[in-house]
């Protein structure tokens, strides 16, 4: 029998589990990293292991860049910029012999991530209305009676699901309940569609999911707030402050809806008004961040003009993430700037 051998590339190549590639994706969504690392980099991942589960674990995946571009529809650029995120994100391994070499890819656990839940032994019983959809093997004319029978009680069962009441909206999770995953589809759910912002905010912030939850929480039992006012209340959300406190909110659409206790502090007119205007502001901003998508901060300086003071805190960040990430005032403090030479332009 041949005896295969890993090039130098791929002898590191971990042991893995059956049905890992499943877990692993799972995990990803369920820890909140594909809203730390974007959904480009969750693609990527999601092609390496899902290409791993294909060869069975048994040795790492090899591509050339023009095959995953093919694939992802991707440029050069943009796949060399999303691999080197997944990279420094620590959740994939990629190594490459030489320029005319095919690189070896892998997908890693690390340590933020929680521990994989493991597969499950057994499949979950189906609920009764999905009961009649598994397949019946009769066996002789004498279990035809059974089978009947049974079929008549998981019909009956199915019924009385279909006939019970279907409540307005389900209950808010509790924030004892709080993983990013449980927050994103609570945002969902009061028709926050747009997430990715305000989820980078909370976790570079390092805003707790628990507090994150409780503020939607509020927001979803008071029904004064209509859903991007709720957005704003998330992304300007810090560690240590009080879902409930007024002054973190912006002026209610419905106050009646708001307890009495927090009516005497809600802001002014004028205090809401210059709010609203610097939202608006804000949203407009963001429109101009497809101007610096792909850039390095010295490649942004250098095709806009962008006065010195700013120029000079710009460039000495390595990335626009990191910026996005760390410093909300020059990331749009920048975005005025391009927006002006745009304007002038």
């Amino acid at each position: 029998m041949t005896q295969h051998t890993l090039p130098p590339g791929g002898a590191d190549y971990p042991q893995r589990p059956p049905f890992f590639a499943n877990r692993y994706l799972r995990q990803l969504l369920d820890s909140g990293a594909v809203q730390i690392t974007g959904t480009e980099a969750f693609a990527l991942l999601t092609v390496i292991v899902m290409t791993e589960d294909l060869m069975r674990y048994q040795r790492p995946p090899c591509f050339w860049n023009a095959t995953l571009e093919r694939q992802l529809n991707w440029s050069e650029d943009k796949l060399d910029r999303v691999r080197r995120k997944a990279c420094n994100a620590g959740l994939l391994h990629y190594d490459r012999d030489g320029c005319r070499s095919q690189g070896f890819y892998w997908v890693l656990s690390p340590a933020w991530l929680e521990t994989l839940p493991p597969a499950p032994e057994s499949p979950a019983p189906l609920p009764p209305i999905l009961r009649g959809m598994e397949p019946i093997t009769r066996t002789g004319a004498g279990d035809s009676a059974d089978v009947n029978a049974g079929d008549s009680a998981d019909a009956n069962a199915g019924l009385t699901f279909l006939n019970s009441p279907i409540p307005n909206s389900p209950p808010s999770p509790s924030p004892s309940e709080a993983t990013w995953a449980v927050v994103e589809r609570e945002m969902f759910r009061q028709g926050i569609h747009e997430a990715r912002k305000p989820l980078e905010s909370l976790a570079s912030n390092h805003v707790p999911p628990a507090l994150a939850l409780d503020v939607l929480r509020y927001a979803s039992e008071t029904g004064a707030w209509e859903p991007g006012k709720v957005r704003r209340r998330l992304i300007n959300l810090r560690p240590g402050d009080d879902a409930r406190d007024p002054h973190g909110w912006m002026k209610p659409d419905r106050p009646d809806r708001v307890p009495q206790s927090a009516r005497s502090t809600l802001p002014s007119g004028s205090d809401a008004s210059a709010q609203r205007q610097s939202d608006a502001r804000y949203r407009q901003l963001e429109l101009f961040e497809d101007q610096v998508a792909g850039k390095t901060p010295q490649a942004i300086a250098d095709a806009f003009a962008i006065p010195e003071p700013i120029r000079n805190r710009l460039v000495e960040y390595e990335s626009w993430e990191r910026i996005q990430q760390r410093n909300s005032a020059l990331r749009y403090a920048v975005l005025e700037a391009i927006a002006h030479s745009i304007s002038e332009n």
